[in-house]
């Protein structure tokens, strides 16, 4: 392999970023700001439960979302959707497999999936 000149590999770089923020616009990750500019696409009464989820009310299924802020509406940034998300939905699932095997051998032994 040949050694890339420094100054075009950084040119590059720097070409290949503005390539990617013109394709993707970049987000500021800020949640009130995300619930203040989803505000056209949804209703104020589904707007406050989700906020009520936020401020650490009963947290919200995937479907309950959805329907509370569609995530293809045109006013819904894709990545406004998604960090209000990560800040109400239900992380439990019901019958989730479990992540960790068992702590003891006659529990691993006894281990079985689904």
């Amino acid at each position: 392999m040949r050694a890339a000149d420094p100054a075009s590999a950084t040119e590059r770089a720097f070409a290949e970023v503005a390539r990617l923020e013109a394709e993707v616009p970049a987000s500021d990750f800020d949640l009130d700001a995300a619930l203040k500019r989803v505000e056209p696409a949804t209703e104020p009464e589904a707007l406050a439960r989700i906020r009520f989820a936020v401020s650490g009310g009963t947290r919200l299924t995937w479907e309950e979302l959805a329907t509370l802020l569609d995530p293809a509406h045109p006013a819904c940034d894709t990545w406004d959707f998604v960090r209000i998300a990560t800040e109400v939905l239900d992380a439990d699932r019901v019958a989730s497999a479990d992540l960790l095997p068992p702590g003891s051998a006659a529990e691993w032994r006894g281990f079985r999936t689904a």
